[in-house]
């Protein structure tokens, strides 16, 4: 068996140069939707979820608000994605939204169309001097992420 993604799938695509912010984005957001009650399925990292003071990427089925969603967020290499991609293959359940990572460019938005047509790509651009400046972009940028995917 394996996870079942199918026309009805919603897929949101956080895309930016390295180092841009977009793990630190797709970090606040877990972290949020675990906070909110969202019950994690499968978490082949192994991180602890809940460790807000440190910044990492995760890899994770959960299901948040009676819908399944896998959230991938290294999203720098091709292999990467496929390792992460690899972590579902024995899950017999219905996706209902991945949200995922990309460079701007090149090998990364490739592989995310070769198993999408329709993706929504979140553009995640800016970069910031200051560890300051960088969370109050981060922050905003979680806002508008939440705003596009609508859970």
């Amino acid at each position: 068996s394996r996870f079942m993604v199918n026309e009805k799938t919603k897929l949101y695509v956080l895309k930016g140069a390295g180092n841009r912010g977009k793990s630190t984005v797709l970090f606040y957001l877990t972290n949020e939707f675990v906070a909110d009650g969202a019950y994690i399925f499968e978490n082949p990292y192994n991180q602890t979820v809940l460790s807000n003071n440190q910044i990492c990427d995760y890899c994770l089925l959960i299901q948040y608000k009676n819908k399944n969603i896998i959230i991938m967020s290294k999203g720098d290499d091709e292999e990467e994605l496929n390792k992460q991609w690899g972590n579902f293959k024995g899950i017999d359940r219905n996706i209902d939204i991945i949200i995922g990572a990309s460079r701007t460019r090149g090998q990364t938005v490739d592989w995310w169309k070769k198993i999408f047509k329709e993706i929504e790509f979140f553009d995640n651009g800016e970069y910031m001097k200051t560890p300051m400046e960088q969370q109050q972009y981060s922050m905003s940028q979680l806002q508008k992420f939440k705003q596009k995917i609508q859970i």
